[in-house]
């Protein structure tokens, strides 16, 4: 067997145990738990939440799981699902090859393949006229690097 037959094999059986562990999860918290661990995060952090609500962690696409055991379709605890929802399991292959891969790629100092991969994929899809691309690893560094480039 080839060592990526192996590794896809691996990766394929970490998906279906992280599923299985998804929709069996913990056992739900009853009201009353629930009530007493929402008074301690209020303790702790000198106010009561918002939204009186416990996320258990677990999510599938748009919808989130909370501690109770109850499903609800996610307008916040994800900050609104982000743009894949929860559990995608191409997102969560491709962390997967991430971690396992033997460089982190950090940003601008040093590129690999995958950056050179990204960079060309964007640009074929960019608004005509856009004539550069420059990757950043937060909103913030964005506009900090858009306003230097600005700048010069």
């Amino acid at each position: 067997m080839a060592l990526d037959s192996k590794f896809e094999q691996g990766l394929r059986l970490m998906l279906e145990a992280i599923a299985e562990e998804q929709t069996a999860g913990r056992a739900p918290l009853t009201a009353a738990e629930m009530e007493r661990e929402l008074d301690e995060i209020a303790r702790l952090r000198g106010r009561p939440a918002f939204y009186p609500y416990l996320g258990s962690g677990f999510g599938r696409g748009a919808r989130a799981m909370l501690a109770d055991g109850r499903w609800v379709i996610d307008f916040a605890l994800g900050i609104g699902v982000h743009l894949f929802g929860h559990g995608n399991h191409d997102l969560i292959e491709t962390a997967i090859r991430a971690a396992a891969a033997d460089v982190v790629m950090q940003g601008n100092l040093i590129f690999n393949r995958e950056y050179h991969h990204l960079m060309a994929t964007l640009m074929a899809h960019a608004p005509r006229g856009m004539a550069n691309c420059w990757l950043s690893l937060s909103g913030a560094d964005a506009n900090e690097n858009a306003l230097k480039i600005v700048r010069q």
